[in-house]
């Protein structure tokens, strides 16, 4: 059974709720059970979420109980040794005066404590490279000019459109 699950607020509710899901989710939590109680569990099940930021207000409300219904389906409690969490989001911040903010929000959203060494820090970085290269207009206006001579697409046996895109590439 999947050990890892990447995920967002559609997928999440959509699984939740398609029966065709159910014997993964059983098979997952079955699974689990053979390592429940366990000190050192070395079943684990990964939840994955990007981008956690933007689950803020009505929808991150909602976003978390899905996951902690998730959690519970999978027989799971959200302090429980066999689960790890796993997000990203560029604003998550440690700094001081947004510390506190930032690990009561990460607690309220999974209902459970964390600390900041929860939190792997990231450094942001500025790209130092400037491009004034514009991209050259000729093979877009020859791609025009052979949609107007086939408006219906390229067919592999056009063997004159095919030669004129391999003409425009090079």
């Amino acid at each position: 059974p999947p050990d890892i699950l990447i995920t967002n607020y559609s997928m999440l509710a959509a699984i939740l709720m398609r029966q065709s899901e159910d014997p993964i989710i059983r098979a997952t939590r079955e699974w689990l059970d053979k390592d429940k109680g366990k000190e050192n569990p070395t079943r684990i099940f990964h939840l994955i979420i990007d981008e956690l930021h933007l689950n803020r207000g009505t929808a991150g409300t909602e976003m978390a109980y899905l996951t902690r219904l998730l959690i519970k389906r999978l027989g799971l409690s959200a302090d429980d040794p066999r689960l790890r969490i796993l997000c990203s989001s560029a604003s998550l911040s440690t700094a001081e005066g947004k510390k506190e903010e930032s690990l009561k929000y990460l607690s309220d959203f999974f209902g459970r404590n964390f600390s900041e060494e929860n939190i792997i820090k990231g450094n942001q970085e500025t790209s130092k490279a400037h491009h004034n290269n514009l991209l050259p207009i000729e093979p877009f206006r020859a791609i025009t000019e052979l949609y107007k001579d086939n408006p219906t697409g390229f067919e592999d046996n056009d063997v004159n459109s095919i030669g004129k895109l391999n003409e425009i590439a090079q």
